[in-house]
């Protein structure tokens, strides 16, 4: 997998000066599509893909400009920017100067290297997964649209589950019908755009059910669909970003399916108080389909 992701590094690092189709190309050099390279690069860099390639572009474009001593215009329009306008504000949010200031004396300036990959897969660590074939469902109960994952988490949990109130326990009582019964949180909705620093997402405290019915409460259609549950012993102790990377770089390329791109559905299972809680069961949900190869 190291290879094939490096090989697309190397494409993106030799077109910085031209459109960058990656929607074809990034599935042509991988074997993957857009969405789980997007997914992969993130986990692996701490770098959303677009942030990346915008300061790769800045970093070579401040050397034509200083060293070159190529126009500002001319700059912007070889790296692709519509105007000069557009060109100096992507400059600025990487330098934290105009373009037009690199020429000054003691101007500082940052340099972004290019990024390649030495992938270490170890394997033979226990990752407990199920496939299932799920009709579809709902997830039903409060909601809440977290704009800072890991900041608002814990304060929405606690006013989330002083919200829910007798009344509210006793709707999700009579309608969860979906197993495993009980109580769930889930994540989902993630967006986690090129130019956003945080994950945003919906967080859904309540059960999962079939009926039409939701008695008022928030609710997120699920469709039918084929999943891959990874429930293991082990999630309850490890971040879910080391979780993404285990399943993206171990499980996936050894498994004769390929993920759907949608974004998962995170569940934490049982009574939520702090979702890094050894105690809270982690459950990504993930829709996948057969791979070609295996189809044929």
């Amino acid at each position: 997998m190291s290879r094939e992701i490096n090989d697309a590094m190397l494409y993106i690092e030799n077109h910085l000066a031209e459109e960058l189709n990656l929607d074809e190309n990034i599935p042509q050099i991988t074997g993957m599509s857009l969405f789980q390279f997007k997914k992969i690069f993130l986990l692996l860099s701490g770098v959303p893909l677009l942030e990346y390639i915008r300061k790769r572009r800045m970093t070579l474009a401040c050397y034509d400009l200083r060293e070159r001593n190529m126009k500002v215009i001319d700059v912007a329009t070889k790296y692709c920017y519509n105007s000069p306008d557009a060109f100096t504000k992507a400059f600025y949010k990487v330098h934290g100067v105009n373009p037009s200031d690199v020429f000054a004396k003691n101007t500082a300036i940052k340099s972004y290297s290019p990024i390649t990959f030495q992938l270490t897969i170890m394997g033979g660590s226990q990752m407990n997964y199920k496939i299932e074939e799920k009709e579809a469902f709902k997830i039903v109960g409060i909601k809440r649209r977290l704009l800072d994952f890991y900041r608002d988490i814990s304060n929405s949990i606690i006013d989330m589950r002083e919200a829910l109130g007798i009344n509210i326990h006793n709707k999700l009582a009579e309608l969860s019908n979906v197993k495993p019964y009980g109580g769930y949180s889930a994540t989902y909705n993630v967006l986690n755009s090129e130019n956003e620093e945080k994950i945003q997402c919906d967080f859904m405290m309540g059960t999962l059910t079939t009926n039409n019915n939701v008695l008022d409460l928030d609710c997120l259609d699920v469709p039918k669909a084929t999943w891959a549950v990874f429930t293991s012993e082990e999630n309850k102790y490890i971040s879910l970003q080391e979780v993404w990377i285990k399943i993206l770089t171990e499980w996936l390329p050894s498994s004769e399916y390929e993920i759907i791109d949608n974004e998962p559905i995170i569940f934490f299972v049982g009574d939520v108080k702090r979702i890094d809680e050894p105690s809270v069961s982690k459950e990504i949900w993930i829709q996948v389909k057969k791979t070609r190869a295996t189809l044929s």
